[in-house]
């Protein structure tokens, strides 16, 4: 097993739990709402999992996630929306 954090370490050589799988596909998810919020703007949960082909619960799961972390909050009409956090992601 490769150290943490080691200098030169790749990320190729790390080895990561068996339960990847669902821990990539949430990240995978979370993403994607962000992305799909900083491009169309605040959006209503229904729209949300059909734009991006999830159920309206994991769509509602994620985005709660990201509230909690201060990557989404509410519009003024209740909608969900990217904040600055997830600008300085992207921009990177």
């Amino acid at each position: 097993m490769a150290s943490e954090g080691g200098e030169g370490e790749m990320a190729s050589d790390i080895e990561v739990p068996e339960q990847s799988d669902s821990l990539g596909r949430s990240a995978q998810r979370a993403f994607r709402v962000i992305e799909a919020l900083s491009l169309s703007g605040p959006s209503s949960l229904g729209k949300l999992a059909k734009e991006l082909g999830f159920h309206k619960s994991t769509v509602h799961h994620v985005l709660r996630t990201l509230q909690s972390c201060g990557y989404v909050a509410q519009d003024q009409e209740g909608f969900p929306r990217s904040v600055a956090r997830s600008w300085q992601l992207r921009n990177a």
